[in-house]
């Protein structure tokens, strides 16, 4: 009797492990994609940001030569 408790108690050890196991990759997986999706919405807000800084100095340009697209006469 006490080989069948000596192996019901690995079985029982292997089943606590496992879940464990499971539980912890899971967080580290969750982290992972949840870094992954940080460094993607950053880079999308710095992209925004540089097109939205892109348009208004075009747009500031456009205004200081009078609006025209001509090239300047040099002098």
């Amino acid at each position: 009797m006490a080989q069948q408790g000596g192996g019901f108690g690995k079985v029982v050890l292997w089943v606590v492990l496992g879940i464990v196991g499971i539980i912890v990759a899971g967080n580290i997986i969750g982290w992972v994609l949840g870094a992954l999706w940080n460094i993607l919405l950053a880079t999308l807000i710095i992209g925004a940001i540089g097109g939205v800084a892109f348009l208004l100095v075009r747009a500031a340009r456009r205004s200081v030569s009078g609006g025209s697209n001509r090239p300047r006469l040099r002098r």
